[in-house]
């Protein structure tokens, strides 16, 4: 998520105009028949997802991840109380796929 904050203290150091709420996620390994590296959500010491708030000038570029669903795919319930889609997949899984293929400049950026 992207924000602009509204209220900035007044410091003599400069403020970013534009923060990101981002996520972390561990590399894992890299799979070398599929092409592409494997990453598990970090977590705190609290058992929390590991999260920041960083200046967003300071984001290269998007990560495109994909599901990793191996064998806990027939496991997952996609009722409408707990439906796995591109929305909830990320507070859901725990596991993706780095998707080095989605554009030129990731591909370039990984490899």
């Amino acid at each position: 998520m992207i924000f602009r904050p509204t209220h900035l203290e007044r410091t003599p150091h400069p403020r970013p105009t534009h923060i990101a709420y981002v996520e972390w996620f561990d590399i894992k390994g890299r799979d070398s028949d599929i092409d592409m590296f494997y990453v598990q959500k970090a977590y705190n010491r609290q058992g929390r997802p590991q999260t920041d708030i960083v200046p967003l000038d300071s984001i290269v570029q998007p990560c495109p991840l994909a599901p990793q669903f191996g064998r806990i795919a027939a496991k997952l319930d996609p009722s409408p109380s707990n439906p796995i889609n591109g929305t909830t997949c990320i507070s859901n899984l725990t596991k993706f796929w780095i998707n080095s293929f989605h554009s030129k400049a990731t591909y370039q950026s990984i490899f």
